[in-house]
């Protein structure tokens, strides 16, 4: 009988496929991509981490081609930004993609729908949900590269 919890066994399991994962993070400000820097780095280590505050750099990011599995945050912090991001729609095409959106706007859940995120979160909290989502992208990777 093992003595490791299941989330031991799925931190070990994290940590072994930590090194063919990236996260392409993209924040308009500074300070809210710190937070959300900081709060990532309590899952995968920060030199894993790319952080943009230019849609012109992440866009860069999003045309460099490697073996690396990249998965893609993107905190949206005003309408202006996610209607610039929906120009790069055809980029993100099949990109694993979280989208953080500042409110519930109808109008602004639409077009986000439109960049096909596997996951919404509304507003910048604790970031607790989206790190269970990355957390469990990153479990579904490792699994895939199993078998």
């Amino acid at each position: 009988m093992s003595l490791l919890t299941k989330k031991d066994r799925d931190r070990k399991c994290i940590d072994k496929t930590v090194k063919d994962v990236e996260i392409v993070l993209y924040t308009g400000s500074k300070m809210s991509g710190e937070q959300a820097f900081s709060s990532i780095t309590a899952l995968i280590p920060g030199n894993r981490i790319n952080l943009h505050t230019t849609i012109k750099k992440f866009q860069a990011e999003l045309l460099r081609f490697d073996s690396v599995y990249r998965i893609f945050i993107i905190l949206a912090s005003a309408e202006y930004e996610l209607n610039r991001f929906l120009a790069l729609k055809n980029l993100l095409w099949g990109c694993p993609l979280i989208l953080i959106l500042p409110d519930q706007n109808r109008d602004l859940v639409s077009k986000g729908l439109k960049l096909y995120p596997r996951y919404i979160s509304y507003g910048i909290r604790d970031f607790k949900d989206v790190l269970l989502v990355l957390e469990k992208m990153i479990q579904n990777h490792s699994l895939k590269q199993i078998f």
